[in-house]
């Protein structure tokens, strides 16, 4: 839908908050860079640069909501990543104590929902952003799609 600019001030005033600051993208904050509720963000780079571990890092340290479409990464990788961030502990350690009291413990405040479709077409990305709608009657804080193929 269109706006015209004086209507939009509205929809820019819905869409100006921002999110909560990270203290390892402090170089970014200080320089005037932000992540604000409703912005479109893209992280490229060479295969192997660490985009998934940063997409989930972000989204771990703000503690938002998160629907994170994994495509790129399997469960197992996705979680000992995750579940190491949570905890301090190794991720190869991890992995292999996923299904464990001390896994589940790392994973349990997590606010971060993977949807681990390898090739999720736009109207299934859409049922999720439903679901989570019906679910909890608002939208995701923050959505990640990983990756745009």
């Amino acid at each position: 839908m269109a706006y015209l600019a004086k209507r939009a001030i509205a929809l820019a005033s819905r869409t100006a908050e921002p999110l909560p600051e990270v203290e390892w993208l402090k170089g970014l904050h200080d320089n005037g860079y932000h992540f604000y509720r409703g912005m479109v963000s893209m992280v490229a780079g060479v295969p192997g640069a660490m985009k998934s571990m940063f997409a989930l890092a972000f989204a771990n340290a703000t503690g938002l909501d998160t629907l994170y479409f994994s495509a790129d990464s399997d469960a197992a990788s996705q979680l000992s990543r995750l579940a190491a961030m949570r905890s301090g502990v190794d991720s190869d350690y991890t992995r292999t104590h996923l299904d464990t009291p001390q896994g589940e413990e790392a994973l349990g405040e997590s606010r971060v929902q993977f949807c681990f479709d390898a090739n999720p077409a736009l109207p299934d990305m859409q049922d999720e952003v439903d679901a989570w709608v019906e679910k909890y009657n608002s939208f995701p804080d923050i959505i990640v799609v990983d990756n745009l193929r």
